[in-house]
């Protein structure tokens, strides 16, 4: 079982293991809120932003992918 907001679902399990995911909340800022967070933590201006922008595409392509790994997602909402 793993349980964190971010990078735990993407833990190396063996082909006979069972993953169970506790979800807190996606990653917002690779998901949802990404223009939010880029622009409270100064990273809205040029080479900053652009940086900022491929490494949060990168994280959310790896994000989709690494959730077909889980068995199971739980939540504490049905929102989650």
């Amino acid at each position: 079982m793993s349980s964190s907001h971010a990078v735990a679902k993407g833990v190396l399990t063996g082909p006979d293991q069972l993953h169970i995911r506790y979800v807190h909340t996606p990653m917002r800022y690779a998901w949802d809120l990404q223009h939010q967070y880029l622009r409270e933590s100064g990273l809205d201006n040029r080479i900053k932003s652009w940086v900022a922008k491929w490494l949060l595409h990168k994280i959310w392509i790896w994000d989709a992918r690494i959730a077909h790994g889980v068995v199971q997602f739980v939540g504490n909402s049905e929102r989650f």
